[in-house]
């Protein structure tokens, strides 16, 4: 699989696998090839395959598309080693020259005897001579002979490579040193991809243009999968002579000679292969030599193990640090846990099951009483805290140019999320405020849990009605204020998202509605506050230490007096 690798600019470190498909290079978070670059567009150049190869497209970007130093204009072909320019980012097409994977015909004589299992063909395009390496002269195989020598140049390459975090130049180096000590006239590095487990193609060299048959340097899926089966080289001297490899398709059409592949395994760890073949002619490979490559191999899965660790540890320090960021804001974006006025006074808390949550609420004052929201968007996550932070900001922008009713404010707010969500995500919400110094309420929901309202003077609940469709789903709803509803001193409101009426215990029982009510209900003749804090403990003890499963929200309200808001 060919791959690009950002080598400057903001989006430099990335790196990308790319599919035998078209895909998008910018700055849109949905691109297969995201570049975090604020000088690319959303949708900046378009790679995709072309009979065999790759080519290169602007897409209107405000900045352009450079290839090796040019401004494009058209399609233009993209060669390995090829650079990119999108904004200030320069990408490297196929650095290592991987190259893209084909399946081929079956190597089934290349079992062991007794496997009737069937194979395949990898195939790693081979790369031009412009990046041939230096080849010594015959004297230096002999090198390999003598074991303080090999000691000597596997402990070389071993210093070479120790410090290595950069898992390109690891392969680099580990090319450059087969082709110069062992000579073969082709060589790979195939690593292992950590979410499939599948053997690909990661780096080639060759030593001429001219060993490279149309075909490319096929390489026997079966050959590899022996080595890393019996974790140890396979070799095949003389193709010709070697009864099991006359029939294989890939070294036939390869007019492969010998063949070599050794595992490149550290601890229990398998990391992939090292495969070389010579041309047209058998070649011996004597014990020394395997030995040699032995070292090395051993050297290098240890040099790959630690630029896998390195590359998992920045990558989970680099998530951690971004949720920290997104967390910061997207707490930053709620009030303050306590409001009050001489009629009204409210606490609230939010506990996302995630580093950060998508539950929302907030308190706003107008001249017509303070309005209360909370909200609840799809699932949870950065996924749910971005739909929030949307619907939060479309809110304030609607209550700073006029003092709406309820239901207009909801309204607004849903034709404006329809504009920007995807289908199937949406947002519940419920409006309600305080009018007439605290003796009415007037509210609206939007496929939201309906809030409690206990009048401890009839220690009573009083039913509260729901309505209307959640945000997001049709531009052409409209919402209704309820029926308001006369308020008394010392009743109570209590705000929540359904994070906390879902959420289960050991015996996966949920809280319920009723839990709810009674917590409420027993928690009359203390203040709001503790109020709250109860309702949070006993939340936190029907849990237990099972996992929190949604974002939990509250918000205790509690009417004290009338007089003016």
């Amino acid at each position: 699989m060919s791959r690009l690798v950002a080598t400057e600019g903001p989006g430099k470190g990335g790196a990308w696998v790319l599919p035998d498909r078209s895909v998008i290079l910018g700055r849109d978070p949905g691109n297969e090839v995201y570049i975090n670059d604020g000088r690319a567009s959303r949708h900046h150049a378009e790679l995709r395959p072309d009979g065999g190869g790759w080519v290169l497209t602007d897409c209107g970007s405000r900045n352009g598309t450079w290839h090796n130093g040019e401004r494009i204009a058209g399609l233009v072909t993209v060669e390995p080693g090829d650079r990119i320019e999108v904004g200030r980012t320069v990408l490297l097409f196929d650095p290592l020259k991987a190259g893209s994977i084909s399946l081929g015909p079956s190597d089934s004589r290349l079992e062991k005897p007794g496997d009737d299992s069937t194979t395949s063909v990898v195939s790693v395009p081979v790369v031009d001579a412009s990046t041939t390496v230096l080849r010594l002269d015959e004297q230096s195989l002999d090198v390999a002979r003598d074991p303080v020598a090999r000691l000597q140049l596997i402990y070389t390459f071993g210093d070479r490579v120790r410090g290595c975090l950069d898992i390109e130049r690891l392969a680099e180096i580990l090319l450059e040193t087969v082709m110069n000590v062992v000579q073969p006239d082709r060589a790979a590095v195939l690593l292992r991809d950590e979410a499939s487990g599948e053997m690909t193609p990661f780096a080639s060299r060759t030593c001429a243009k001219d060993l490279a048959p149309a075909t490319g340097l096929q390489i026997s899926r079966t050959v590899v999968r022996r080595a890393l089966d019996e974790l140890s080289a396979i070799v095949i001297t003389d193709t010709s002579l070697d009864e099991s490899a006359a029939d294989s398709r890939s070294i036939v059409l390869g007019r492969i000679g010998s063949v070599v592949c050794v595992p490149l395994v550290s601890g229990d760890e398998i990391h992939g292969v090292l495969y070389m073949d010579v041309i047209s002619r058998p070649r011996d490979f004597p014990r020394h030599t395997l030995e040699l490559l032995g070292g090395i191999a051993s050297q290098a899965a240890l040099a790959v193990s630690n630029c896998l660790h390195h590359r998992r540890e920045l990558k989970s320090r680099d998530v951690q640090m971004q949720l920290d960021v997104a967390n910061r804001i997207h707490t930053a974006l709620l009030p303050q846990e306590h409001f009050e006025t001489e009629t009204v006074e409210a606490h609230a808390f939010s506990h996302p099951s995630a580093r950060i949550g998508g539950d929302y609420f907030g308190v706003f004052p107008t001249s017509g009483g303070p309005l209360f929201t909370i909200s609840d968007g799809t699932g949870h996550g950065i996924g749910a805290a971005m739909i929030m932070t949307t619907a939060r900001a479309y809110l304030k922008a609607i209550l700073s140019c006029s003092d709406m009713p309820p239901a207009v404010i909801m309204s607004s707010l849903n034709s404006l999320l329809c504009e920007d969500l995807e289908p199937g995500l949406f947002v519940s919400s419920l409006l309600l405020r305080i009018e007439d110094g605290g003796r009415r309420l007037s509210y609206v929901m939007a496929g939201h849990e309906p809030p409690l309202l206990y009048r401890a003077a009839e220690d009573a609940f009083i039913e509260l009605k729901t309505g209307g469709l959640v945000l997001g789903l049709s531009s052409g709803q409209f919402y209704q204020d309820a029926e308001p509803i006369e308020l008394q001193p010392g009743d109570r409101l209590l705000l929540f998202t359904d994070g906390v009426t879902e959420q289960v215990n050991h015996d996966d029982q949920e809280y319920g509605i009723g839990r709810l009510k009674e917590m409420l209900r027993s928690c009359a003749e203390t203040t709001a506050k503790e109020a709250l804090d109860k309702i949070e403990d006993s939340i936190d003890d029907w849990r237990g230490d099972v996992e929190q499963g949604d974002d939990v929200t509250v918000m205790v309200i509690e009417i004290k007096n009338s007089g003016s808001c």
